[in-house]
């Protein structure tokens, strides 16, 4: 491997008598410490020239370069692809969602706690570094909202917290029975719709960003045309059920009014693209009641938990009661994490990533030795 590297690189190189010329990728923060090398090896006689290629099929490889913390978010990207050279990074944003996702929905303080104690053996065997410590990295942070949401929605093993008097910090995510039952479902339906409202409009700017910068006009009109679009659903709607008041009945006509002049344009200059805009308008409303996912999976995981407590209560022997009631915490820790992780990525790669990610980054992979034989 090492040979057929430098059998790859030698066709960077160029060599006469008095002259040679080498050519390649480098991240822009080492071009100082190369410049000085440089100097030094040539007694000042090398000389760096940094050039912009304006060849498309020339674009830079690409480093991600992210702070320590969302560092280790960076695999979770890189298991779809690489950004495109010069788009938006969104290791960041995926730090920032999914550990307060897939918390929302696991939301227990003792599944919080026990899946903690799992990320730190797994700090603790990574010995520092791998891919190991950045899994670790990445459950230590579910589990941390984990923790934090259980204690908001005041849940330790589903309901078995309240017998030992644990009240929640906010608010309850299921009552069994009782008049705060249909209040405290619909609570966790607007929670989990606003999120989604929120990352797929957010998305959707990302989107205008990175279409600016690759000048693709008709995407970023698409994303504007969304945004306006979703405005005059939810200005209408929202003077339907009486929740806004009456003067966005003439911003949502407005936006009306602006929705239809995109549409036009866009039927203009891409009559495919600009005649399917209600559709993808309403895709994007799918998109965002996709989130709903968030509250089922809660939802699911609570009433387990609650099982648990009723099937042990029911059964007279202890020792049985106790089994019963491990075995079916231990199943539901399972699903806990397995369901939460999976809707919680699917989110960020069909319903976010889809409105903005631009791929097909080439890895940054410098000339060096790997092997112990020099070649």
């Amino acid at each position: 491997r090492d040979r057929y590297s430098r059998l790859e690189a030698l066709s960077r190189f160029a060599c006469t008598r008095y002259t040679f010329v080498i050519r390649g990728w480098l991240p822009a923060r080492a071009v100082g410490e190369l410049s000085r090398r440089l100097a030094a090896e040539s007694s000042n006689t090398a000389v760096l020239r940094e050039l912009r290629s304006r060849v498309p099929e020339q674009s830079p490889p690409v480093e991600l370069a992210n702070s320590r913390p969302s560092s280790h978010f960076e695999p979770l990207v890189k298991l779809i692809a690489l950004p495109k050279y010069g788009t938006v990074d969104p290791t960041a944003l995926v730090a920032g969602f999914f550990p307060p996702m897939f918390g929302l929905m696991l939301g227990d303080m003792g599944y919080g706690a026990i899946f903690a104690v799992g990320a730190a053996l797994l700090l603790i065997f990574s010995k520092g570094r791998g891919l190991m410590r950045s899994i670790g990295i990445v459950a230590a942070a579910s589990a941390f909202f984990t923790i934090l949401f259980g204690a908001l929605f005041g849940e330790l093993f589903g309901t078995f917290g309240h017998t030992l008097g644990i009240e929640p910090l906010w608010r309850e995510r299921f009552v069994a029975s009782g008049p705060g039952k249909a209040e405290a479902v619909l609570g966790y339906l607007a929670l989990t719709i606003g999120i989604g409202v929120f990352h797929v409009l957010l998305g959707l700017v990302l989107g205008i960003v990175n279409y600016r910068k690759v000048g693709d006009r008709g995407q970023l009109l698409g994303n504007i045309s969304k945004i306006v679009g979703l405005m005059v659903l939810f200005f209408f709607v929202g003077r339907l059920v009486h929740v806004l008041p009456p003067v966005f009945t003439t911003i949502g006509a407005a936006a009306l009014v602006a929705f239809l002049v995109l549409m036009v344009f866009q039927i203009v200059h891409e009559p495919v693209h600009g005649a399917l805009l209600p559709l993808e308008v309403i895709n994007t409303l799918g998109n965002i009641l996709s989130y709903v996912r968030i509250m089922a999976i809660g939802m699911a995981s609570v009433v387990l938990a609650l099982l648990a407590t009723l099937f042990g209560g029911m059964i007279e022997n202890v020792v049985v009661a106790a089994i019963v009631v491990i075995l079916i915490h231990s199943l539901n820790l399972a699903l806990g994490i397995i369901d939460p992780t999976i809707q919680g990525l699917r989110l960020q790669y069909v319903e976010f990533f889809s409105k903005f990610f631009l791929g097909g980054g080439v890895p940054y992979s410098p000339f060096k030795r790997r092997g112990g034989i020099h070649p």
